[in-house]
C-alpha cells in the first residue's frame, strides 16, 4: 500500500464510512484518469526545472511522485472495466487522487518546499537512541566507517508509529508542517457523536484552560484532533534553526460557520496548538485570486524552493573557511586537470567544481551585494595558511579581498588604497569567471572581545534580525549560561567567528559543519532546559552552511594521502 493511502492522511475520511458518499455521484473513471495524467504532468515538469537548476536535492519528491503515479496506474485499470459494477463504483469513490491532489495544491502556495510524508517522533526508543549515540560518538572519534555503518543501522531500524505523527507537507525550509485531510463535514460530525464530543463555550471562564484536555482526551476518537495532538507533540520535540515548525492544516471539505460544533473544534485545535487551519472558504478565495494571476511552472519553482540567501542579514560574517574558498586557485577555474600527484581531496573539489561552480552558483548569489565583515582572528589565520601555502594569485586575491593592510604578496599592489571596483576588477584579471560587479570589497577586519560578546548575548532577547525591530534588553541567566557554554566548547578560532556574529546579529558564512552542529546542540540543549523552567525559548547564532568546502591548490600535493 503507497505510505498515502489510508485513513492517516485523510484523517478518517474513508469513502465507505461517510454518510454523505452515499448521495454523491460516483465520478468517472475517465474523468479521474485525465486529472491524475494532469497532475502526473505537473509533478515531472516541476522535477525537471529543479534538475535544469540543480536543485533537485532541495526538495524530495519521489515518494509523492511514486504514490501518484500507482493511483494513475489504478485508475487506467478501472477505466478499461465495467463503471456498473458495485466493486468499480466502490474503487472510484475511494480514490485516493482527491487527497493527492489537495496535498499539490497545498504545496503549490507554500514556499521553501522541503519535502512530502515526513514522520516526526516526540520520543525515540532507548535502541533507537543508543544507535543515533554510537553513530555520533564513533564519528566524534573519526572512525568514519563505524559511524557510517551505526547511522545506517539506526536509520534502517524500523521506528513504532504510536509516537509519531505524519507531515504531509514539509515547508518553510522545515518550519511549516502542512497536514491536509479531505474529511467531509458528515465523517467529522460522527466521529465527534461517536466520542462523545461536548464543545465549550467560548465564553465561558472554562473554556480557555480546558482545551488542552479536550484535544488529548478525545484526539483517539477523533481524527482530526488525534493528528493535531501528535503534530502538537511532535512539534514540541522537534527544532529547526532553535525554532519549533508551525503546524498548518488545509481542510478542502470543511466550511466553518455552517456546524457550530465543527467550529468549536477547530477553535480547540487552534487554542491548543497554535495551528493555522484553511477551510473551503479560505482555499476558494485563493484559487479564485490565482485564477487572475496565475503562476508559470518556473515562477512556480522560484517560491517553491525559496533561496536561502533570503534569509540573510544585510551585513554577513566571513569565517576562515569561506575567506579560504574565496581565494583558492580551484573556486576560479574549470577547467584544471585533476592531476595525479595532487591530493586526492584537492582531485576530488577540482572535479566538483567542473560541474557545480562553487562562487557563481553560491557563494557570489549569497553575498550578493550585502556588507562583508570578518574577525581579525580569522584574517590572521586565514593569511597565514595563504603565506605557508598558498600560490602567488592566492596571495594576490588575498591582498584584494580583506581591508587589513598586511600584505601577502610580493606584488606592488597597494590594496588598501584600491576602490571596490578596481579590487573586483582585480579579481577578473585572476578569473574564469565573470565576477560581479555588485561584490561588495573589500572584506571589513573586526576586532573581537569575548567579554565584550559574552555581555551582549547575556541580555535577552538576542540582536534583532533585520525584519525586526530592537527592543529593550534585559539580563537573562539562561541566555548567558548558554552563550558560555557555547564558548567554552569552542577553539579561539572559532569562539572570534561565531561569537561576533551571534552577538553583533550577523549571519555567519562558513562551511565549518561540524562546529555549527555543535553551537546547535549546545543551544537547543539551553533552550529546552529554559524552556521546561518557563523562561521561554533561547536563539542560537544564525549559521548559513555552504554545502562545498574548498581548499588552496598551493603546497597540497606535499601533504600526505
Amino acid at each position: 500500500m503507497s505510505p498515502f493511502n489510508g485513513s492517516e492522511n485523510n484523517s478518517g475520511d474513508e469513502a465507505d464510512l461517510s454518510p454523505s458518499r452515499n448521495v454523491t455521484a460516483t465520478p468517472s473513471a475517465e474523468g479521474l484518469l485525465q486529472e491524475c495524467k494532469t497532475l502526473v504532468s505537473e509533478l515531472k515538469e516541476f522535477h525537471a526545472l529543479l534538475k535544469e537548476r540543480k536543485q533537485e536535492g532541495r526538495v524530495e519528491l519521489r515518494q509523492f511522485q511514486s504514490s501518484v503515479l500507482s493511483e494513475m496506474r489504478a485508475l487506467e485499470k478501472l477505466a478499461q472495466a465495467d463503471p456498473s459494477e458495485d466493486r468499480i463504483q466502490h474503487a472510484l469513490r475511494s480514490s485516493n487522487l482527491p487527497f493527492y491532489t489537495a496535498v499539490w495544491a497545498a504545496a503549490k502556495r507554500s514556499q521553501g518546499l522541503v519535502t512530502f510524508h515526513k514522520r516526526f517522533y516526540w520520543e525515540v526508543p532507548a535502541r533507537l537512541s543508543h544507535k543515533h549515540d554510537k553513530a555520533s560518538t564513533d564519528q566524534a572519534n573519526g572512525d568514519a566507517r563505524a559511524g557510517a555503518a551505526a547511522a545506517a543501522a539506526a536509520a534502517a531500524a524500523p521506528k513504532p508509529k504510536k509516537k509519531s505523527a505524519l507531515v504531509d507537507i514539509v515547508a518553510g525550509n522545515g518550519l511549516e508542517w502542512i497536514k491536509v485531510s479531505t474529511i467531509t463535514p458528515a465523517r467529522l460530525g460522527f466521529e465527534m457523536a461517536k466520542a462523545g464530543w461536548e464543545g465549550q463555550d467560548s465564553g465561558s471562564a472554562s473554556a480557555a484552560s480546558s482545551t488542552s484536555s479536550t484535544l488529548s482526551d478525545c484526539s483517539d476518537d477523533v481524527s482530526l484532533l488525534k493528528a493535531a495532538d501528535d503534530l502538537s507533540k511532535a512539534s514540541h520535540a522537534t527544532r529547526i534553526s532553535y525554532q519549533h515548525p508551525h503546524i498548518h492544516f488545509v481542510l478542502p471539505k470543511i466550511a466553518e460557520g455552517t456546524h457550530p460544533a465543527i467550529d468549536e473544534l477547530l477553535e480547540t485545535i487552534r487554542s491548543s496548538t497554535g495551528a493555522t487551519i484553511e477551510c473551503a472558504q479560505d482555499l476558494q478565495q485563493q484559487e479564485e485570486e490565482e485564477q487572475t494571476s496565475s503562476p508559470s511552472m518556473p515562477e512556480l519553482v522560484d517560491r517553491l524552493i525559496l533561496s536561502s540567501f533570503t534569509s540573510l542579514t544585510k551585513t554577513l560574517n566571513i569565517d576562515c573557511t569561506i575567506l579560504l574558498a574565496l581565494v583558492s586557485d580551484l573556486s576560479y577555474n574549470a577547467s584544471l586537470t585533476p592531476a595525479p600527484h595532487l591530493h586526492r581531496a584537492i582531485r576530488r573539489q577540482i572535479e566538483l567544481e567542473a560541474h557545480d561552480h562553487l562562487l557563481p552558483d553560491i557563494l557570489w548569489p549569497a553575498m550578493g551585494d550585502r556588507q562583508l565583515v570578518c574577525t581579525a582572528e580569522a584574517a590572521k589565520r586565514m593569511r597565514e595558511i595563504v603565506d605557508t601555502i598558498g600560490t602567488d594569485d592566492e596571495r594576490t586575491r588575498t591582498d584584494l579581498l580583506l581591508s587589513d593592510s598586511s600584505s601577502s604578496s610580493s606584488s606592488s599592489i597597494d590594496t588598501p588604497a584600491q576602490s571596490p571596483r578596481e579590487r573586483v576588477q582585480g579579481f577578473q584579471s585572476l578569473s574564469s569567471y565573470p565576477v560581479p560587479k555588485e561584490w561588495n570589497l573589500p572584506v571589513l577586519v573586526r576586532p573581537f572581545s569575548a567579554a565584550s560578546a559574552l555581555s551582549k548575548l547575556s541580555h535577552s532577547p538576542p540582536p534583532s534580525s533585520p525584519s525586526s525591530s530592537p527592543s529593550p534588553s534585559k539580563p537573562s541567566p539562561s541566555a548567558a549560561a548558554a552563550a558560555k557554554t557555547v564558548s567554552d566548547t569552542l577553539s579561539d578560532i572559532n569562539r572570534s567567528v561565531f561569537l561576533y556574529g551571534w552577538s553583533e546579529g550577523h549571519t555567519t558564512l562558513s562551511s565549518n559543519r561540524t562546529v555549527a552542529k555543535a553551537i546547535e546542540a549546545v543551544v537547543e540543549k539551553c533552550s529546552a532546559e529554559s524552556e521546561a523552567e518557563g523562561k521561554g525559548e533561547l536563539s542560537g547564532p544564525d549559521i548559513w552552511l555552504c554545502p562545498v568546502a574548498r581548499s588552496l591548490v598551493g603546497k597540497e600535493k606535499d601533504r600526505r594521502e
